[in-house]
């Protein structure tokens, strides 16, 4: 979780200005920041950890966003999205709203984290 870490470096009180300007400006979405949850989930594509989402938008519909900046996942390969700290994995179904209302943090952020799980019979590799 690099970009979480520098992210957080910033003071508190300038990371929430920066939501709430966001906030403020864009009434109908949120400031989500996402970082990787393991070592061996690939980085997102550079420039693609911040986002401001529609509050109506559902945690499936980011997922597939979230998909298309990891150029490294495959068909293959699940997405899983979590909350952090908390690291509750969320229904897909649940909107970015309801999600932000529960689990934002204190700087008005909210922070997620994503990773990768082999799923549909697919092999490990190198083994």
């Amino acid at each position: 979780m690099e970009f979480f870490a520098k992210f957080r470096k910033d003071d508190w009180t300038q990371r929430l200005a920066k939501a709430r300007h966001v906030l403020q400006e864009y009434p109908s979405r949120v400031p989500v920041i996402v970082d990787r949850g393991t070592p061996e989930t690939p980085n997102l594509k550079e420039d693609h950890h911040r986002y401001v989402v529609p509050q109506d938008h559902t945690m499936g519909q980011f997922l597939n966003i979230l998909r298309k900046n990891l150029p490294a996942c495959t068909s293959a390969q699940g997405l899983m999205l979590h909350t952090y700290p908390q690291n509750t994995c969320e229904p897909l179904s649940k909107t970015l709203g309801q999600v932000y209302s529960e689990f934002q943090d204190r700087d008005a952020f909210l922070y997620l984290t994503i990773s990768l799980e082999n799923m549909f019979g697919a092999e490990e590799t190198g083994a």
